[in-house]
């Protein structure tokens, strides 16, 4: 997550920043520092531009792939700047919020301007006059405003913090309304986990981030009594739609709403890649189990390398690579919760696929370009900016007409799979 800090100086920014970071352990960049060293490195002031600022999107964002929250500290107070933000939460395939801080008293906002000591050696610092004067142009999107006449730094440290989930909905919230008519349970891969999670009339089992519960309906048609936890109201919406017999629960993956021992085993199908832990959620899992398997259904990184997307659309998969977990962090995470590793199994794409997920158009290209399918992917919803999307399906389609998509998509084969099936096991240790 990426939260950018903006407001006039004076108002608070810096001491709240730093008190937010501290508290949720993020990154903390200040603009003003950047600009400084900069200054002290040989270059003037006046000839400073938009340098810190460059240097803090580069900062950030190399922080932002290490899968690290990071705090922004600047007045930013062009829409050019927010934008250039924005964009960074975008290549790093992270959410982003956006603070401003006022200070709705005038007299309180100018005794703090004239009473301030430069804590940055060499910082100049403005008067009330270049305050005043200041260029600062008005948000054009949602943010959160904290007024600090009116509150204190650490009232508003908890404010910002108490408003955070309102401002990142979950992804699917946003991007999951018609989720159900190209993301549908494929039959082979329900056969399979049906097999591989041994379903039993008399058993009960979870699928765990179920999404419109596709899946978790498919399988109850073969047995077993079922529930399904997600947090996306939008997705929970769409599986009562389905099937109301099921139990379907709004929930985190890291606090199951189930007593120990509840399920006789469980599902998670294309969805680790969207949790922030793995160890916490697996440790959930572990617990509300009673023995018996839980199947995991993803991609690992080192598949995703093999598909030939990332020759179209190579910043948009390198963003999907870096969000999914290893072969060697899942194993690790489902170890430390408790778990045996029973085995791996290779998944490949078949022309007859009917889930149209991420690599669905390995043998149907032409699927790239209905956009009903891509905005039902959440790496060409949420990863892709508009201009790789026109550029690679540009490419895509040159390819596709001249004969030549055939010698790309021979480039990228490979007998790894394109997914894989991780199957664990909790024993009975009665």
């Amino acid at each position: 997550m990426l939260i950018v800090f903006g407001g006039l100086p004076g108002t608070g920014k810096t001491t709240i920043a730093q008190k937010l970071a501290n508290k949720l352990a993020a990154i903390y960049i200040r603009i003003d520092s950047l600009e400084q060293a900069i200054v002290r490195a040989g270059i003037s002031q006046t000839d400073m531009g938009p340098a810190g600022y460059f240097a803090g999107y580069a900062v950030a964002a190399d922080n932002l792939r290490l899968g690290l929250t990071v705090i922004a500290d600047s007045v930013n107070s062009l829409s050019l700047t927010r934008d250039a933000w924005n964009n960074v939460a975008l290549e790093a395939g992270v959410r982003i919020v956006e603070v401003e801080l006022i200070c709705t008293n005038t007299a309180e906002h100018r005794q703090r301007i004239d009473s301030r000591t430069a804590d940055i050696p060499g910082h100049a610092l403005p008067n009330w006059k270049g305050v005043l004067e200041r260029q600062y142009e008005s948000w054009n999107r949602d943010h959160i405003v904290v007024d600090t006449a009116i509150v204190s730094a650490s009232d508003a440290v908890n404010r910002i913090i108490e408003n955070l989930p309102a401002m990142l909905p979950p992804l699917y919230d946003e991007i999951g309304s018609t989720y159900c008519t190209t993301r549908r349970a494929d039959p082979a891969i329900t056969a399979e986990l049906a097999r591989l999670i041994n379903i039993q009339s008399d058993s009960r089992f979870l699928d765990v981030a179920c999404g419109t519960g596709s899946y978790a309906c498919a399988l109850a048609a073969l047995g077993g009594h079922w529930h399904g936890i997600d947090i996306s109201e939008v997705m929970l919406k769409q599986a009562a739609e389905q099937n109301s017999n099921i139990e379907w629960k709004k929930a985190g993956v890291d606090a199951l709403p189930f007593s120990a021992g509840f399920f006789d085993g469980a599902v998670c199908s294309l969805a680790i890649h969207h949790f922030p832990d793995l160890i916490r959620p697996f440790q959930e899992i572990w617990r509300v189990l009673s023995q018996g398997h839980f199947v995991i259904f993803t991609a690992f990184p080192e598949q995703m390398q093999n598909y030939w997307l990332c020759h179209y659309f190579p910043e948009m998969m390198r963003r999907s690579i870096e969000k999914m977990p290893s072969r060697e962090s899942v194993i690790g995470a489902l170890q430390c919760a408790g778990f045996e590793i029973e085995s791996i199994q290779p998944f490949h794409i078949t022309k007859q696929l009917q889930d149209l997920f991420l690599y669905s158009g390995k043998e149907h290209p032409l699927f790239y370009f209905d956009p009903t399918i891509r905005a039902n992917i959440s790496s060409f919803a949420a990863l892709c900016t508009e201009e790789e999307l026109q550029k690679g399906l540009s490419s895509l389609r040159s390819d596709l007409d001249s004969g030549q998509f055939l010698n790309v998509s021979q480039r990228y084969s490979s007998s790894h799979g394109d997914y894989a099936y991780v199957i664990a096991n909790k024993r009975d240790r009665a």
